[in-house]
């Protein structure tokens, strides 16, 4: 572990700084030190929009689904009035998850000492509590702050004034024609993964690996840049027929409704800081989220939406099959050369950093994006 004086001074940071060109990665310690780790938590995870699922998700009054974030476990609910909320996963007597995985209620009721909550997060029953000055009202399911932005949804703990609406309003324009909000969850998977989570979020925004790493499976892939906000960045590959599927299996799924000339041409990837990539094809639309999940570990998250016409065919099934192949497989092949990188830091602390390639531009432009709040002077 180094000191916190040497972790975080700028100057160690120089390097990273410079143009893509002469600029080299973040050190080799950013992956490894648990001080650098517990300033991400608090700098960048607490006071970002971190996407954590779909409204689809939870489409009527009492849905609700527990999900993992950088900030521990949340509860994403819809109220009677029809809105999603977002609550962290805690009893407010002492502190048990009051749920995991997904279902409908009426109420939300503490497996511990049965205190129950309704679904706007109100206490309602504290059976045997006659403690002296204890007001229901004051012990309220722990609200976040929540937006939603194309049918997703992003929660924070203090998250900047500027929402996904007003920070990703370039990327909604170049996706407009996917109509995105009108997509439903069909397909969602979490793994553990024995690497920082930068890792993840860098390997997926660069094609700089793929001719090795994804020899047997996708192979090379190429992008051109997308001109776009700083909050992310964009990458697009234009190709026929779209990368939904393993080469030589047909892509099954049908082109999404009124899609434009130009988008039936591309796949874009979509770097939404700090931690997804979305990547939206000719027939629908994916995200991986790397989250935090302890020292040297992430919680990699894959989620998939289509057109509700095409999640309703009888044979979606059999449809998606050779996608989801795709994605398993691609995400084997990423994982061991992921988790390989993160043993090397831990136990050498690996080698300084080297230099940037052309295609690695959101890997640095991401760095940067990371160090402006790690470094960023305290309020």
């Amino acid at each position: 572990m180094a000191d916190g004086a040497v972790l975080f001074d700028p100057a160690r940071f120089a390097p990273v700084r410079g143009p893509l060109g002469r600029a080299r990665g973040l050190p080799a310690d950013c992956y490894t030190d648990p001080a650098f780790r517990a300033a991400e938590l608090h700098r960048v995870f607490a006071a970002s929009w971190n996407l954590v699922g779909r409204a689809d998700e939870v489409p009527s009054p009492g849905d609700y689904r527990a999900v993992h974030t950088a900030f521990g476990s949340i509860l994403l609910l819809r109220g009677e009035d029809g809105a999603v909320r977002a609550f962290a996963n805690t009893c407010r007597h002492r502190g048990t998850r009051l749920a995991e995985g997904a279902g409908n209620v009426a109420s939300l009721v503490c497996p511990h000492h049965g205190w129950t909550y309704g679904l706007d997060g109100r206490l309602t029953a504290a059976p045997g509590i006659a403690a002296r000055g204890f007001t229901p009202r004051d012990y309220g399911l722990t609200a976040l702050p929540i937006a939603i932005w194309q049918g997703f949804l992003f929660v924070g703990i203090e998250p900047s004034a500027e929402g996904p609406e007003a920070a990703f309003q370039d990327l909604a324009t170049l996706l407009a024609s996917h109509r995105l909000d009108e997509m439903v969850c069909v397909h969602r998977v979490e793994r553990r993964v024995a690497c920082d989570w930068k890792i993840a979020l860098e390997n997926g925004v660069e094609d700089y690996h793929t001719a090795t790493v994804h020899a047997g499976s996708i192979g090379l892939q190429r992008h051109r840049l997308a001109s776009l906000g700083p909050a992310y960045g964009a990458m697009v590959m234009e190709r026929a027929g779209g990368i939904g599927t393993l080469p030589g299996e047909a892509a099954g799924l049908p082109v999404i409704p009124g899609l434009s000339a130009p988008a039936r041409r591309a796949s874009y990837f979509a770097a939404l800081f700090p931690s997804t990539i979305l990547n939206c094809t000719r027939d629908s639309a994916w995200w991986l989220s790397a989250l935090p999940d302890g020292p040297g570990a992430c919680r990699i998250v894959l989620g998939a939406c289509v057109p509700a016409t095409s999640a309703a065919a009888p044979d979606f099934d059999t449809r998606i099959a050779p996608y989801l192949r795709r994605w398993n497989a691609a995400l084997e092949e990423d994982v061991a050369i992921m988790e390989s990188r993160q043993a090397n830091l831990m136990a050498n602390g690996g080698s300084a950093a080297g230099p940037f390639a052309p295609s690695e531009i959101l890997v640095h432009r991401f760095a940067n994006w990371l160090l402006d709040r790690i470094l960023a002077p305290s309020p």
